[in-house]
């Protein structure tokens, strides 16, 4: 969202979105459908707009307000490998795996719609301590204990903020 257009009787960005979303919602109402809108997060410091849950005419709608750049669909995804140097094609014997001594004290983030700590693929037998450079927590979530973090899980971050 062009926060520029925003109109001044508006406190913050975020009751901006929730209004626009909320008119969406009446769009879809008046036309004896109901509203599955549900505004997600709010963004304010890399971007500025929202995630939300929006019927197809709600996305309509959205998309005529004033201030609407873009918008993208957030895609279901599958799960592609736990084995990550394979997955990234790194060879044992020559390259950037053995050069990064296999990884030793490299720190990898991932933005992720969810993890579980009791995988396998996080099981943190034979890892060394958590590289002194680490300068990142591991939040509690929903369903989510921040003592399930170890020298693998390293740090997690809780940002799925549904309002209302």
């Amino acid at each position: 969202m062009d926060v520029s257009a925003m109109p001044q009787i508006f406190s913050s960005p975020h009751s901006w979105y929730s209004t626009t979303l909320a008119s969406a919602t009446i769009s879809e109402i008046s036309t004896s459908k109901l509203s599955s809108s549900k505004l997600i997060y709010s963004y304010t410091k890399s971007i500025n707009g929202f995630s939300a849950l929006l019927s197809p005419s709600e996305h309509a709608a959205i998309m005529k307000s004033p201030g609407f750049i873009s918008s993208v669909k957030d895609m279901s995804v599958e799960l592609h490998t736990t084995h990550s140097y394979e997955f990234l094609g790194l060879n044992s014997y020559y390259g950037a795996w053995p050069k990064s001594d296999y990884g030793r004290d490299v720190i990898i983030g991932v933005v992720d719609t969810g993890v579980w700590p009791e995988s396998e693929s996080f099981n943190d037998e034979g890892m060394t301590e958590v590289p002194s450079k680490w300068k990142g927590e591991c939040q509690a979530g929903t369903q989510f204990n921040s003592s399930t973090c170890n020298k693998k899980l390293i740090g997690a971050r809780y940002f799925n903020n549904f309002i209302g």
